[in-house]
């Protein structure tokens, strides 16, 4: 059976009208390779979210909130925050050898299959919006983890102070501040 296309599934939900679609799939030709969702959305005829259920169901995929969900630190350091944040997605579920990822664009099938290698995990995946994505990162990666890395990158015993006194030139900045 073929998948129903975005836009006709936007249409049948009475997202969008049919002239919104032409107008939708115009713009889309201009500007090859966007996305008909993130025309229709810039356009202002339907919400991320809008956009993501029908993704879902084009898809026959879950369409997960973020929000709502809790997550352990083991499952969030499956993948670096940076990778995260670049790829738009967040790992929200370990189950056995299994890892679920929301992701904004979960046709990114590259991304995908280089996650699965990177942790030799199956790897299914889930719709969500940028925003709900991008609040999960912020909200659920430590910078601690961070600082961490940054401080075994620099042993101790190689940084030295060279001087402890004040050059008359120089101002304590909390001096300035008051």
């Amino acid at each position: 059976m073929r998948r129903k296309k975005l836009g006709q599934i936007l249409v049948e939900a009475g997202l969008i009208n049919e002239d919104q679609l032409v107008q939708a799939l115009e713009e889309q030709k201009k500007q090859k390779g966007k996305q008909l969702g993130k025309i229709i959305i810039e356009k202002e005829w339907a919400k991320n979210e809008d956009i993501c259920k029908a993704l879902s169901k084009q898809l026959n995929i879950p369409y997960v909130k973020l929000k709502e969900l809790e997550f352990s630190k083991e499952v969030i350091e499956t993948i670096p925050q940076k990778q995260a944040k670049k790829k738009l997605l967040f790992p929200y579920k370990k189950t056995g050898r299994r890892l679920r990822l929301a992701m904004a664009n979960p046709l990114d099938y590259t991304t995908i299959s280089e996650i699965k290698f990177k942790t030799g995990l199956d790897v299914s995946v889930a719709v969500a919006t940028e925003e709900d994505i991008l609040e999960a990162i912020d909200d659920n990666y430590s910078d601690e983890f961070d600082l961490d890395v940054f401080a075994t990158m620099v042993p101790s015993e190689e940084v030295e102070v060279l001087s402890e006194e004040r050059d008359e030139n120089e101002y304590n900045v909390d001096e300035l501040i008051r």
